[in-house]
């Protein structure tokens, strides 16, 4: 079994993909995701990674262990049984299961299939794509006018939340092509900055004392772009800025 270092939380993707600033390749975001997981569990060993087991063994064993493991992977597979967390709404889905998508197109050169198990009604159990699974999250949620308004109406703590959506869009954008199109970029530019609904949103996130957010998801989409991943029309570009 491979996993995080013994006494430690988290990967470390989450942090190295919002600190986009850092790298202009995903292979570095790759990397992380490599150094962080494979530690080895099992038949004597407990978390060790590769520099005490170079002291061992006189090469990097648990990562060259790791990634033959990963290579050759054609669908990675993760089950969701429960509607209090979303997809969007936390940096963990993507920093494992997206993770795990980019070191494996990293070593393989292409993408598995990144297919969620849909437990939520268990009467009606199905397997389905990662993008139809956001899809739907994406417009039931994040841009129904409904939710916007029910949460802008949160105060500071909803505005923060919103903004925390569009870093979480950009974790998946960073780690699979499976999850946010351009489109989704678009649609979120049409709501949030556009404000194709009129509820006022620049002003109601001032309102709720919390213009960094609004200034934050702003900035998120702005590097979108330059990184490459949404090439929007000059007016659109314009607006952001």
């Amino acid at each position: 079994l491979f996993g995080a270092a013994t006494g430690t939380y988290g990967i470390g993707v989450d942090e190295a993909v919002q600190a986009s600033d850092k790298w202009t390749d995903s292979q570095e975001v790759a990397d992380v995701y490599f150094n962080r997981s494979g530690h080895l569990y099992g038949q004597g060993f407990w978390g060790t990674g590769p520099t005490e087991l170079q002291k061992i063994t006189g090469k990097e064993l648990a990562l060259s262990l790791f990634k033959k493991a990963l290579s050759g992977t054609k669908a990675v597979v993760h089950s969701r049984s429960t509607h209090v967390y979303g997809v969007l709404d936390n940096d963990d889905f993507f920093q494992y299961l997206g993770g795990m998508t980019l070191a494996i197109k990293t070593l393989d050169g292409t993408e598995p299939d990144v297919i969620i198990s849909n437990l939520t009604d268990p009467t009606i159990a199905r397997q389905e794509s990662l993008g139809k699974f956001i899809g739907r999250e994406m417009h039931t949620r994040y841009l129904n006018p409904t939710w916007i308004t029910e949460m802008l109406d949160e105060g500071y703590a909803g505005a923060r939340m919103v903004g925390q959506i569009t870093e979480n869009m950009w974790g998946w954008q960073a780690t699979t092509d499976q999850a946010i199109r351009p489109d989704d970029w678009q649609a979120w530019h049409d709501v949030y900055v556009a404000d194709k609904y009129g509820l006022d949103i620049q002003k109601r996130f001032a309102e709720s004392d919390n213009t960094y957010a609004y200034q934050g998801m702003l900035a998120r989409m702005l590097e979108v772009t330059r990184k490459g991943y949404w090439t929007p029309d000059a007016d659109t570009r314009d607006r952001l800025i």
